[in-house]
């Protein structure tokens, strides 16, 4: 809603992360569970929706400095760029379902968790980018 009511515009969501550091608010809702929207949590505005996936938005993950957000659903992991919240990596593959991702602390790595496929290793574009702090 508008003004002061407390309200966003999501409607109905079905899973809700802080960044590590706690200004970011991470939430998989909207139509069909698809969108990922980032709230701040300093304002208590949106910033911006995160859209892309083709099925529910089923897990996220955030790199410990709260830069990149990993979002994983059937057919897709996406890792986004909280710098312009643009999408910086796409693995697509109707193969797998997605069920559940985690991170190293730098974000080098993502662990993507599927029912029917087991546990998958990837690499994320920090390791071949610039080495950083």
């Amino acid at each position: 809603g508008t003004g002061g009511d407390g309200k966003s515009s999501l409607d109905h969501c079905s899973l809700v992360r802080y960044s590590p550091t706690g200004a970011l608010i991470a939430a998989a809702g909207g139509p069909g569970g698809r969108h990922v929207y980032i709230f701040s949590t300093l304002t208590k505005r949106q910033l911006a929706v995160l859209a892309g996936h083709y099925e529910a938005v089923l897990d996220v993950a955030w790199s410990d400095d709260g830069a990149y957000l990993a979002t994983a659903g059937e057919g897709a992991v996406f890792t986004w760029a909280m710098d312009g919240f643009c999408r910086v990596q796409e693995n697509t593959s109707k193969l797998y379902l997605n069920d559940a991702i985690a991170c190293t602390p730098e974000f080098r790595t993502l662990v993507v968790g599927d029912t029917t496929q087991g546990l998958r290793i990837m690499e994320t574009s920090r390791t071949t980018g610039q080495s950083g702090p």
